[in-house]
């Protein structure tokens, strides 16, 4: 956003603008599961959840373990 003067309420983002003047947007980028195509990286399920996934128990574990 930007304030009367033209200068910057707060920075743009660091990753693209959704619409250009060239384009209305560029949501189907955001959202295409192509590999290389678009910002970020495609996962398979068994990829995201070995990113992701943490046992019910980790942080009672960790929490337990920092307290011996």
């Amino acid at each position: 956003m930007r304030r009367p003067d033209n200068t910057w309420i707060k920075p743009p983002p660091p990753y693209p603008p959704i619409a250009t003047n060239g384009t209305s947007h560029s949501l189907d980028d955001f959202i295409c599961m192509t590999q290389g195509k678009g910002p970020g990286t495609v996962h398979s399920l068994s990829q995201f959840v070995h990113m992701f996934y943490k046992p019910p128990n980790f942080q009672q574990n960790t929490a337990t373990q920092q307290n011996q």
